[in-house]
């Protein structure tokens, strides 16, 4: 849930609204509410930001953006509550407003987004890793379905 790197970018034009490292960003909408129950933090300023995009500007003092993403995310069935719609799911800003967040001290905020972010990565690691034996093991099946191979 943090966005450390932009691979492009748009021109900014008179008016439009740039990212500050920090921001929480979240979709407005979505075909299902359960997409809208994520966010993610952006570590990178001047990113032209539009579209249906609900931005969270924390506090940089007080609130750790990372934090409060992976606090949205684990708050899942919370922030479904406030999703509206039936064919198309809506969250909106004023509603999220309500969102009691429990904040521990900045520290602790950095040092439990660190540790959550370093899960994450492991966790993506071993699914890559899983999908790939599943390959090689659907390879080894076929060889042996076929013929190609025999057990003795």
């Amino acid at each position: 849930p943090v966005i450390e790197n932009v691979s492009s970018k748009c021109v900014a034009f008179e008016g439009s609204f740039k990212s500050l490292a920090g921001d929480v960003l979240m979709p407005g909408s979505d075909v299902t509410p359960r997409g809208l129950a994520t966010a993610s933090a952006i570590k990178v300023s001047d990113v032209v930001l539009g579209g249906d995009v609900i931005v969270i500007r924390t506090k940089p003092t007080s609130l750790d953006g990372p934090f409060l993403s992976n606090f949205i995310r684990m708050s899942k069935g919370r922030v479904l509550r406030l999703v509206k719609g039936s064919t198309v799911y809506h969250i909106h800003a004023k509603d999220l407003a309500d969102l009691e967040v429990l904040m521990p001290p900045l520290k602790e905020q950095e040092a439990i987004a660190e540790a959550l972010t370093v899960m994450d990565g492991e966790i993506e690691a071993l699914v890559e890793q899983v999908s790939k034996m599943r390959m090689v093991k659907e390879g080894m099946m076929q060889d042996l379905l076929t013929g190609k191979v025999r057990l003795v």
